[in-house]
């Protein structure tokens, strides 16, 4: 009588399917959020560059703004700053600035 060893991982496709699924989709949110700061943050630069504009970065769930004089954020707030990038909420143009179309996909401007 042969003793067998017990199989820990066994499971179905649709197991499988259905955990990959509940992984990929957090994971293609965070990806998507990470590639709009890295957006904002590139326009924002270019902006500063060219001396037109100061530009205001905060997390994605910041409530306050991020001056010295701000109470610290919690953990997770900073902990999504780091994860899902920080975004542009506030532009003050110093000058005329004839194109602001690449302003359009800023979703979390507050103002301009």
């Amino acid at each position: 009588m042969a003793i067998h060893p017990r199989r820990w991982f066994r499971f179905r496709l649709r197991t499988l399917l259905a955990f990959i699924a509940l992984v990929a989709i957090p994971l293609a949110w965070i990806a998507n959020e990470r590639l709009k700061s890295a957006y904002e943050k590139q326009v924002a630069n270019d902006l500063q560059e060219e001396g037109s504009a100061f530009i205001d970065l905060e997390g994605p769930f910041d409530l306050t703004p991020t001056d010295q004089n701000a109470p610290p954020q919690s953990w997770w707030r900073d902990t999504a700053r780091k994860v899902l990038g920080e975004r542009v909420v506030q532009i003050r143009m110093s000058e005329g600035v004839d194109d602001i179309s690449i302003l359009a996909g800023f979703d979390r401007l507050r103002s301009l």
